[in-house]
């Protein structure tokens, strides 16, 4: 090896062979250690304290809004604390803003006509006990079922002016040896490979819904709370899915003057042997009107509903159901005679009745602010659009 090597070696070696300068390297390195860290805690004390003033500007927000809308506040702005508010209402809708250590923060609230029935709270609410089997609930009286806002039907979205459903004639004759009086809508595979945009939150069917078997979800992206009102029967094949803010309701309607039926036999029709749950004697569509059926062909064994579900009619089931969203049982339960099946209700999600209103309903009490978001919130928009998977064939 060259004597030059010799000398570059032992050069690089010195660096390390001091005690000295050891000591040296090893304190540099704690000192940036020692300053990354402190910076480091700064930058999470800053963060903490920010989520802190956040969450005081938004209770002050909350408080501001609450007292302003009861009326014990006249007055556009107040002081809460360290948060200076600003309070108004217009065009129906509430704002607030709350300035606290030099920032603004903006915030919105629905001005709502009432509060929603009490049943959307619940995981699962029913008439008779008798009549649901081992469904897990909570029992009320027939005067809390939720009621349709009549008023406010009119005005929605119709399934036979909707684009991704489409009438059906021969849906009906796959499931049962008949077909049904009614007309039958099912989600159209041809034109929901696109985005359908739905202005309002409330999409009614005049007739009965099928949502056919498959192996795969019908998967609904949401934006903003829907409620699909089944003028009819509706029958689920097979899970569904839900992405996105919003949260969807499924709820049958039974003719005022049509009986409402327990399909004993499972025939998809009124037959004898089947029981009336309403009505002396049978009359209506021969299908009748406002019954659910989860499970379809008797596949698959388990079903899993991201919705919420108030039937008007009977429940029947070929199926283990699982409905995450609130349970809303009329009458009855019904389950398939070729195997035991059970409706459960998950309660995995509900509304805030009092501060909520399930588009559709009928409310109660008096006015009130709605849940209050951040204004630059874009689950807060009026509009929604919604997407539908391809339905798998």
């Amino acid at each position: 090896m060259s004597s030059r090597g010799v000398r570059s070696g032992g050069c690089w070696r010195a660096l390390v062979d001091s005690p000295l300068l050891m000591a040296t390297w090893v304190a540099i390195v704690a000192v940036f250690a020692a300053v990354f860290e402190v910076a480091h805690a700064l930058g999470r004390a800053h963060a903490t304290r920010m989520d802190a003033a956040d969450a005081l500007a938004h209770a002050a927000a909350e408080t501001a809004l609450l007292r302003r809308a009861s009326g014990d506040w006249t007055m556009p702005s107040a002081r809460i604390g360290e948060v200076q508010l600003a309070v108004g209402n217009r065009a129906g809708e509430w704002f607030v803003t709350a300035t606290v250590e030099g920032r603004s923060l903006a915030f919105r609230a629905a001005d709502l006509p009432g509060a929603s029935p009490v049943v959307f709270a619940r995981p699962c609410s029913y008439v008779d006990r008798t009549l649901v089997g081992s469904t897990v609930g909570c029992r009320i009286d027939g005067g809390e079922l939720p009621r349709f806002d009549e008023r406010v039907l009119s005005d929605a979205e119709r399934a036979d002016q909707c684009a991704m459903l489409r009438r059906d004639g021969g849906v009906a004759l796959l499931t049962f040896e008949t077909g049904t009086e009614r007309d039958d809508f099912v989600f159209d595979a041809a034109r929901t490979r696109s985005e359908v945009s739905v202005s309002r939150d409330i999409l009614v069917v005049p007739g009965h819904l099928w949502i056919q078997p498959s192996d795969r979800p019908l998967h609904f992206v949401l934006q903003k709370d829907l409620v699909v009102v089944v003028r009819g029967n509706l029958y689920v094949g097979r899970s569904i899915e839900v992405s996105g803010r919003g949260r969807l309701v499924f709820a049958t309607c039974v003719d005022p003057d049509a009986a409402v039926f327990a399909d004993i036999d499972g025939n998809g029709r009124w037959s004898p042997g089947d029981r009336l749950r309403r009505g002396a004697e049978f009359r209506g569509p021969m299908e009748g009107t406002g019954n659910v059926y989860l499970g379809l062909r008797g596949e698959p064994s388990v079903l899993r509903v991201d919705a919420g579900l108030v039937v008007a009619g009977e429940a029947h089931l070929a199926a283990d159901a699982h409905v995450e969203g609130p349970v809303v049982l009329s009458f009855g339960v019904t389950e398939a005679r070729s195997r035991p099946c059970r409706l459960v209700p998950e309660g995995r999600w509900s509304f805030q009745i009092e501060r909520e209103v399930v588009p559709g309903f009928v409310v109660h009490g008096g006015r009130r602010p709605g849940v209050l978001r951040d204004a630059a919130d874009p689950g807060s928009s009026r509009e929604q659009a919604l997407y539908v998977a391809t339905p798998a064939r």
